[in-house]
């Protein structure tokens, strides 16, 4: 990949990837958008391409990465008032971002998906999406549950885990923690010390869920 205008890549049947370090695109015609707001922190930037976003008739907007507030705040200006207007910033949640990316892929199957990006070492990542997509072990049907709040017992006690706008909650019913995001919830979050990708392998293979 490199920082070249025109960079697109179907990296999924309806997500196409745009690389772009200095924020020079056209979007796709579409409806959602994915920003990834890691590198570039220039307003004037942003706000340009925003207005491009805005022109375009974008309404869903899901941005992740360090300057993703700079995003949300050019775009709730050039909205203002606007009342179907959809958006989801989180600057701490590179994992949650690509799962959130997956089910709108799948809930969203007849609506192409345009994924904006503005950090290489991301985008190489974001070129293996699929990978996300087909996930056995958390599907498209377990992040849903996740987001409802999804209880469960793992070695014969119960457990919950809770992915909310802002955070996430997760643990033993009798030993509920907070975390920034669901990947640091599974980085760091213990059930009997075990990670929780392998806890819930392990439920899933039990309980046949999702079978």
């Amino acid at each position: 990949m490199d920082n070249n205008f025109g960079n697109y890549e179907w990296v999924y049947d309806n997500i196409c990837l745009c690389f772009t370090l200095d924020l020079i695109f056209e979007p796709i015609e579409s409806k959602r958008c994915f920003i990834v707001a890691g590198l570039n922190r220039s307003m004037q930037w942003i706000y340009t391409a925003a207005q491009k976003l805005y022109i375009a008739g974008y309404k869903h907007y899901f941005i992740y990465g360090e300057y993703c507030n700079i995003w949300k705040d050019a775009l709730e200006l050039l909205y203002e008032g606007e009342k179907d207007l959809d958006i989801y910033a989180n600057k701490h949640s590179y994992f949650t971002f690509e799962h959130e990316i997956a089910m709108q892929a799948k809930v969203n199957k007849d609506e192409d998906i345009f994924l904006l990006c503005d950090d290489r070492f991301y985008a190489s990542f974001l070129r293996h999406i699929s990978d996300v997509v087909e996930d056995k072990v958390i599907t498209v049907e377990d992040w849903i549950q996740f987001k409802k709040g999804c209880e469960f017992t793992y070695k014969g006690k119960d457990a919950i885990v809770v992915l909310g706008k802002e955070k996430t909650y997760a643990g033993f019913l009798n030993n509920i923690k907070e975390y920034d995001s669901f990947d640091d919830m599974s980085k760091n979050a213990k059930f009997d010390g075990n990670r929780f990708r392998e806890v819930w392998k392990e439920v899933k293979k039990q309980n046949n869920i999702n079978k």
